[in-house]
């Protein structure tokens, strides 16, 4: 056991390092020579796609277009000088890249020459040149073939978007071709600017005449993309995400959240055998309370291409109750209140890998310290947690659980998701078992210490509307682990509308099933 314990910590160690070992590298605009206002910033898009290309490749790590400017721009830097070979090896410092592309590109009239090199940031050497020559039409072509050329003269394998031999170029003539490099062209430009409204216009221009261009699919994802964040809080000992959506992670964050739910029931539980009714006449009433929230804080960080790394710390408070206005039985003793309160402090951290571009597996850890065992109050008596207080039970429950989570997840270009989820923990939870006939029987009932099932969850989302719009489903399965042999389900279908990038609207309807074995509340 103590060698499994052992080997995951040195796997992921041993990932986080080959992944800290792949060489990084920048890619700068390309220069323009030309005339023609219509090329003014076909520099841009054409360094953008092969960029594209080349982040397919699980060989390398390209430094993101955004956190290149964001870093130049704290250093009062401006990539217009990355021209200049000089500079270039003070940009690819900056970046901390081992390898900084730059290029030109030449108007012919009815073609392009596109020229690249790539220099080695350490030694200042040109490692690689390469340049085509052919029509602006051809862009997917151009892009694929430099992108190619560049991987093997780095010695490194090409990704699944680079080819020797380009796809089939759109079957349309040849202007509406050119228009597609040209608009995209614009939309980065556009995106450099912060004109995100303008950028995704000019991308779905682009779109329509080449449905399948990787680098127009990506940048629209990344400025319409927005992601379902209809998630469900499995349980109180489970994370609020998948720890295999960590492999997709393209840059990291900060978050905070905080949820509450709370239940307050006066009415019937016959499962239970208890009478939830007010008191009156004969019928003895009972009243069942539960509170519980749960606050987070914790960091998102991509480590490489493919691996993403993430810690949080958590504040949970639980609060329940089953109260009488009068004494009943249980375990000999008399009471009106049995409060099963707890607070517990919890820290989790997780790793998410990406097996290939859509799918992505991930493991999560998680320790817990919950500082109250069960408290059972009676007349007269407070709810502190006193270990002497002859009515404290189980004061060996308030101590360090820990919990294991596995997830995959899946994302395809079409807006598809999928996701699996397996939770486990052994932290405990306490139950009552009342006596025949009902708390209101004149024998003893039992309060015992069980443990929280193993949940299973996956789901299914659909974007619709240009990821505007998210049909969801999902359910989530419980299996118990202790005597009440609990099986229970959810299904939860949900809707998601995003009006604006900054709000979202959603719907859900959840439907619920529980078996048990034992009767217990």
């Amino acid at each position: 056991m103590l060698k499994k314990a052992l080997l995951l910590p040195m796997l992921l160690v041993a990932a986080v390092a080959c992944f800290a070992e792949l060489p990084r590298l920048a890619v700068a605009d390309f220069t323009v020579g030309s005339d023609n206002p219509k090329l003014k910033y076909v520099g841009k898009g054409l360094a953008e796609m092969i960029a594209v290309n080349l982040a397919s490749s699980r060989s390398i790590v390209l430094i993101d277009r955004s956190a290149r400017d964001e870093i130049l721009r704290e250093q009062e830097f401006s990539l217009s000088v990355a021209a200049d070979p000089s500079r270039q090896i003070q940009i690819g410092k900056l970046l901390s890249a081992r390898y900084f592309l730059t290029g030109e590109v030449l108007d012919m009239d009815s073609a392009v020459l596109v020229s690249c090199r790539i220099t080695s940031v350490e030694t200042g050497e040109i490692v690689w040149v390469d340049k085509n020559f052919g029509p602006l039409a051809d862009y997917d072509g151009i892009s694929r073939r430099l992108a190619s050329s560049a991987l093997a003269g780095l010695g490194l394998s090409p990704g699944g978007n680079v080819a020797a031999v380009p796809a089939p170029a759109p079957s349309a003539p040849i202007a509406a071709r050119e228009e597609v490099i040209l608009g995209f062209s614009r939309a980065v430009d556009h995106f450099d600017k912060g004109e995100l409204t303008e950028a995704v216009a000019e991308l779905r221009s682009a779109k329509v005449i080449d449905p399948d261009n990787a680098a127009v699919n990506w940048y629209l994802a990344k400025l319409t993309g927005n992601s379902p964040r209809f998630q469900v809080d499995l349980e109180r000992f489970a994370p609020v995400y998948n720890p295999a959506s960590l492999g997709f992670l393209e840059r990291g964050a900060v978050y905070g959240w905080f949820s509450n739910a709370n239940t307050y029931s006066l009415g019937t539980m016959p499962n239970f055998g208890i009478n939830l009714t007010m008191s009156h006449d004969d019928i003895l009433g009972l009243e069942y309370y539960e509170d519980f929230g749960k606050l987070g804080v914790g960091f998102m960080k991509p480590i490489g291409r493919d691996l993403g790394i993430s810690a949080e710390a958590e504040l949970a408070g639980h609060t329940g109750s089953i109260s009488s206005p009068d004494y009943f039985e249980l375990t000999q003793k008399a009471a009106t209140m049995i409060d099963t309160g707890n607070v517990s402090y919890g820290a989790l951290v997780g790793f998410g890998y990406r097996l290939k571009p859509g799918l992505s597996v991930g493991i999560q850890g998680r320790a817990a310290y919950i500082n109250t065992g069960m408290v059972y109050s009676g007349p007269g008596l407070s709810l502190e947690t006193d270990t002497s207080n002859p009515f404290y039970y189980y004061p060996d429950a308030a101590k360090v659980y820990y919990g294991l989570v596995a997830g995959l997840a899946y994302r395809d270009d079409r807006s598809l998701e999928a996701e699996f989820e397996l939770v486990w923990s052994n932290q405990a939870e306490f139950y009552i078992v009342p006596p025949v006939g009902g708390f209101s029987s004149s024998e003893a009932g039992e309060i015992l210490l069980g443990s929280v099932p193993v949940v299973i969850s996956t789901a299914v989302t659909k974007g619709f509307l240009d990821k505007t719009l998210f049909a969801s489903l999902r359910s989530v399965g419980e299996i118990g682990t202790d005597d009440r042999d609990i099986l229970a389900a959810r299904i939860i279908p949900g809707l998601e509308w995003w009006p604006l990038r900054w709000l979202a609207v959603r719907a859900a309807y959840e439907f619920d099933y529980l078996q048990a074995s034992v009767n217990a509340v």
